[in-house]
């Protein structure tokens, strides 16, 4: 849905996604993933020493999307390290789809 079909949607995603308390939600999953120690190992099983937490949030997605389509990567996660990874990638969900009242009551794909 675009922001043409549904002005309103657009309005609400944008209040999240700015509301002080999303962002310390956001701030805190990834000050929790950095200090103990899993992004510095996902940057090192990735090759991607020195990259960003943003870096690391998109490689966790990628994970998880190639778990899902069945590639095969040239490192292996353990359950536990898949967990933090579904964290990292799943906190836009919460912004896209539970964060407001008003995005939980619309309708989707009626």
């Amino acid at each position: 849905m675009s922001r043409d079909m549904c002005p309103r949607l657009h309005q609400v995603r944008h209040a999240v996604s700015s509301e002080i308390a999303t962002q310390l939600m956001y701030d805190e999953i990834s000050y929790d993933e950095e200090r103990s120690g899993f992004y510095e190992h996902l940057r090192h099983l990735s090759g991607m020493e020195g990259q960003s937490i943003h870096h690391m949030h998109l490689v966790c997605d990628y994970i998880y999307w190639a778990r899902e389509s069945g590639i095969e990567l040239s490192f292996e996660l353990n359950d536990e390290e898949y967990r933090r990874c579904l964290i990292a990638k799943e906190k836009g969900t919460y912004a896209e789809f539970l964060a407001s009242e008003e995005l939980t009551a619309l309708p989707i794909n009626q």
